[in-house]
């Protein structure tokens, strides 16, 4: 892998005539999204995946945050900023924006007060719903053309959160892993009072951009995108994320397996993994399951060698929001 590295840094700067490297620290602006971005020290693990990744390649990075993400575009559009860590893609954003390969899937999911129902399947399903959403998000297409609710605009998820227990709303689209650090933090409390839907309505990946004017873009893309690939392989990835199983193609030969991160792979075959981006679930049965483990792949479960199959640390957890996020 690091001699592929090697060689994909060659490439680029003959073909594109640039080094990789950015001249001085890369400056990166986002808005506050815990547990993905948040100021330093509360949990961001896009921001920490990015500089991670970067690091390894010798870019230095400060990040910006700010309180309202149009601010982080009309930054990127002013040349105010490098570029961000965390952005969904839009056609308009491509227009001044270089896209990194997605590295992250967000997958939007319906929160409610209990008692709400959650058999739609699409949003199309919820006519003459409120469905709160935050305001400049790129949500996309599915968003901007959906019909049946009606779409209530607010200036954070924080903010969104607020408005469904008030009652302004009735659901709230957020991440199912945002969603996850909120009833992780607040407990019985967010059991009382709130119900999760059990499928995302929405899937978006997620991507490190630097503005298309950035000397040097292409390559500090090619290269930040096989960096990821080393730190999924290296269990670095994991460890940001707080999960001991990724569902990643890292052979790239169009299949996934399940990626253990570490050298603990539990007692039990895994029943799921998080998804890194695009390939879908896991298969919910043994048949068309391989694992990568220490660098090696192998074809089921049983070929994975014993010494692996240890029961799992307890330190392996995903960062908790801190409450920063909702505070209610």
């Amino acid at each position: 892998m690091f001699l592929r590295i090697a060689a994909m840094s060659l490439l680029v700067v003959w073909v594109f005539g640039v080094a990789p490297a950015v001249a001085g620290p890369l400056q990166l602006g986002s808005d506050r999204w815990p547990p993905f971005t948040d100021d330093e020290g509360q949990p961001r693990i896009a921001i920490e995946l990015v500089e991670a990744a970067l690091a390894r390649v010798g870019v230095q990075v400060e990040t910006k945050i700010v309180a309202e993400f149009s601010t982080v575009l009309r930054d990127l559009k002013d040349g105010e900023l490098d570029g961000s860590p965390a952005i969904w893609r839009t056609p308009d954003r491509a227009a001044f924006l270089r896209f990194s390969k997605p590295y992250l899937e967000n997958r939007l999911v319906l929160l409610g007060r209990q008692g709400a129902d959650f058999s739609a399947t699409a949003l199309s399903d919820l006519a003459g719903k409120r469905v709160a959403v935050v305001e400049g998000y790129g949500y996309g297409p599915v968003l901007d053309g959906v019909g049946g609710p009606t779409l209530v605009y607010g200036r954070s998820d924080q903010a969104n959160l607020r408005k469904l227990l008030s009652g302004e709303v009735d659901y709230l689209l957020a991440d199912d892993l945002l969603i996850h650090e909120l009833f992780e933090h607040y407990g019985d409390r967010a059991d009382r009072l709130l119900a999760v839907s059990s499928r995302p309505l929405l899937r978006r990946s997620l991507y490190f951009a630097v503005r298309r004017d950035l000397d040097g873009a292409a390559a500090l893309l090619a290269e930040f995108d096989e960096a990821v690939e080393t730190m999924i392989e290296d269990g670095t990835y994991h460890r940001i994320v707080g999960v001991t199983w990724l569902w990643a193609d890292v052979d790239e030969d169009g299949s996934p397996e399940f990626v253990l991160g570490g050298d603990r792979a539990g007692m039990q075959e895994p029943d799921d993994a998080y998804v890194v981006s695009g390939p879908g679930a896991p298969p919910a049965g043994p048949k068309n399951r391989r694992y990568y483990v220490d660098g090696k792949m192998y074809e089921s479960w049983q070929q994975v060698p014993p010494q692996y199959r240890l029961r799992q640390r307890e330190d392996v957890q995903r960062p908790r929001s801190g409450g920063l996020l909702f505070e209610w």
